[in-house]
């Protein structure tokens, strides 16, 4: 559908297409550069920025992990990588040859306990899922990776036990209550219910009826495509093989093909699928997804056992592709654009370069403890690249991860906003100074490229300009100033 109106411009109809080689030439010719440049964003992450009319389905919540977990989110990459290794240690646990493997699952146990101190969506995930492993797998090791667990995380999670969670003024609390997570399967209220016993009793009743909603069951599919359908009918399968014959017989001819370690791994993972389907682990229900990521990691190993299965048969081969393709190439059309090839690595004025230039300047420049005055965005390079501090940064994070910033008068966000705006609109004494010397600011980075944004920058270039201040760092559109000396 991207190429019919691009070839239609260029001339080219599918009349043309039908009766002249040429044109066939030309068009395929075209392709590499279109998925180069593709015109509109498949994944969620970009769909975010796309015009509703443009985008490929609806409600695409699903988004590429390259671009919105390992690279922008670095406490997910460790936080990930930490609990793939507790699920190998377990792993290896559960086949050694010794009577007792204690240390394995006491490592496990010290490495999880880690999790709270920078992804705490992690050791839910592994909550939900080892408990069932356990059961399955009957050990006395299971007890020292309890212990260690709970002598490592106990004080972290004590301490996040007794912190505020969400932001009344925000009108979010959490954990809370959300059937069918974002799919809209199930009516519920306005704002997400904080757990109590009538809302998980009430939750459970609603969460019963998700596997017979075909909305639910689009949503899911338009997203991660077969791996939820898949999944589904292999725990469906395992449990047919407790039933009479012939239904046992018709499930073990279904399941056979697979290693029957294999399905007693992944399904598990499951658990983890329905609980986040249930169960809103912060203020913002999106981070679910760093949930449905375990899950998706089990039913990654059982799709990948399933189109293996299928490449073994000649018949079958086209069947594999398609399963296959269905799982990663919005992933693969989405990497491609960041690749060099799609945006000209060798441009100074890349916005990456410029700003990576950017930071490099600040760190030569400025103390490592050094306070800034920044932009709102998540990807400031002073922040993201430079390491340094703000005053208030991006908004979203600090809501997202429950901190109770509010919005009332006089607190830090008027105050950042106050020393964006300057005082070209204010007769008497200018406040900016005072603030400046209140946070003990060194530096104010003035970002005039996002003008009009929703999140909400106020800098005032011209008046920031006219202060004739020391400028340690400049690129285009961010200019960092030196404050420590006015006022």
């Amino acid at each position: 559908d991207t190429i019919g109106p691009t070839a239609q411009a260029d001339g080219c109809t599918l009349r043309q297409l039908a009766t002249s080689p040429r044109k066939w030439i030309s068009t395929l010719a075209s392709i590499p550069g279109l998925v180069v440049n593709q015109p509109r964003h498949y994944d969620g992450l970009g769909g975010s920025s796309t015009p509703p009319s443009q985008l490929p389905l609806d409600n695409i919540q699903w988004y590429t992990p390259l671009a919105d977990w390992w690279i922008p989110q670095r406490s997910t990459v460790y936080g990930f990588a930490v609990g793939l290794a507790v699920l190998v240690l377990v792993l290896a646990g559960l086949e050694s040859a010794e009577v007792r493997a204690w240390a394995p699952f006491i490592l496990a146990g010290g490495l999880a306990g880690l999790l709270p101190l920078y992804q705490i969506h992690s050791l839910f995930a592994l909550g939900i899922l080892l408990p069932i492993i356990a059961l399955w797998r009957r050990r006395s090791e299971w007890l020292a990776l309890g212990i260690a667990v709970a002598v490592v995380a106990g004080p972290r999670l004590l301490q996040l036990a007794l912190a505020p969670h969400g932001s009344a003024v925000w009108g979010d609390r959490y954990p809370s209550i959300e059937v069918g997570w974002m799919s809209s399967a199930v009516p519920s209220a306005d704002q997400p219910i904080f757990i109590s016993v009538g809302a998980a009793l009430d939750a459970t009743g609603r969460a019963v009826f998700l596997p017979l909603s075909p909305t639910w069951w689009w949503f899911w599919i338009t997203n991660v495509g077969i791996a939820l359908p898949l999944s589904a009918l292999a725990a469906l399968g395992m449990v047919a093989r407790l039933c009479p014959e012939p239904v046992a017989r018709w499930a073990r001819r279904l399941l056979d093909p697979l290693p029957q370690r294999l399905l007693e791994f992944t399904l598990p993972f499951l658990a983890i699928f329905a609980v986040a389907n249930v169960v809103q682990f912060q203020a913002w229900d999106w981070d679910n997804t760093k949930l449905f990521a375990y899950w998706y990691l089990g039913a990654g190993l059982l799709c990948s056992a399933v189109i293996v299965e299928l490449w073994q048969r000649w018949r079958t081969r086209v069947v594999a592709i398609v399963l296959y393709g269905s799982m990663v190439a919005t992933g693969v059309l989405t990497v491609i654009t960041f690749l060099p090839w799609g945006h000209n690595a060798d441009d100074p004025n890349f916005p990456l370069h410029v700003e990576r230039a950017l930071a490099a300047t600040v760190v030569a420049n400025t103390a490592p403890n050094a306070v800034f005055v920044t932009g709102r965005h998540h990807d400031d390079p002073i922040l993201t690249i430079a390491g340094r501090i703000s005053t208030m940064g991006y908004y979203g994070w600090l809501w997202s991860y429950g901190i109770d910033f509010g919005v009332k008068p006089n607190d830090r966000t008027d105050d950042v906003t106050a020393i964006q705006k300057g005082c070209a609109n204010i007769s008497g004494n200018c406040p900016v100074w005072s603030l400046l010397k209140k946070y003990n600011v060194s530096y104010v980075a003035v970002d005039d490229r996002f003008d009009g944004d929703p999140n909400g920058d106020n800098f005032d270039r011209a008046w920031w300009a006219d202060q004739k201040l020391p400028i340690v760092a400049q690129s285009t559109g961010i200019t960092v100033y030196d404050v420590r000396k006015h006022g």
